[in-house]
Order: structure tokens, then C-alpha cells, then sequence
């Protein structure tokens, strides 16, 4: 189950294939309600279908990049997968409360 986000919450995703995006880039966008995130494959930033895994990293503050406040200890911030397989770029992903994370 995703946790809602207050005002000071930042959303990073990454694909795990040789790009990375980040939600803070031009081109990568994320719409949120209170269970979906979708996630958009600019075609700026891929020319042809990727194949991969696409993180979703939530956290609730601001001192570093989400990526970098992931752990295994108690207040790790969250992180959510899923597999992509012949993502073309114009196509959306879309994480809902069924996604595993941690």
C-alpha cells in the first residue's frame, strides 16, 4: 500500500537498463492520486523500446536524492519495481497499491 505524500515529498524513478530518469528532469513527468502513479517514456530521452526494471523511489525529505536514502534500516524511505518489457517512448507505466516494495 502506498503511504500519501505530504508537500515535502520527492519522486524519483529510475530504469534500470542503461537510462535513468528522474522526475525532476524535462521530459519525465509522473501524475499522482491517492493509489497511482503513472510514469511516461519521453521521446527525447529513448528513440526505441527499453527493456528493464522501473523504480519508483518515494521520500519524505529532502536532504538528498531518493536513491541515495534507501537502506535496510527503519527509516529508509520506500522504493517500488516493476519489470518493463518493450516500453516504447510516448507509452506510460503505471505503479498501484498491488506493486511490491519495500
Amino acid at each position: 500500500m502506498l503511504i500519501p505524500l505530504n508537500q515535502r515529498a520527492f519522486v524519483g524513478a529510475a530504469l534500470l537498463v542503461d537510462v535513468v530518469l528522474w522526475l525532476n528532469v524535462p521530459g519525465a513527468t509522473a501524475q499522482t492520486d491517492r493509489s497511482l502513479f503513472t510514469v511516461t517514456l519521453d521521446p527525447a530521452v529513448a528513440s526505441q523500446p527499453l527493456d528493464g526494471r522501473l523504480l519508483l523511489m518515494l521520500s519524505i525529505s529532502d536532504e538528498s536524492e531518493p536513491r541515495f536514502q534507501i537502506s535496510d534500516r527503519f527509516n529508509s524511505q520506500q522504493i517500488y519495481g516493476i519489470d518493463v518489457e518493450g516500453w516504447n517512448p510516448g507509452d506510460t507505466r503505471s505503479f498501484d497499491a498491488e506493486v511490491f516494495g519495500f
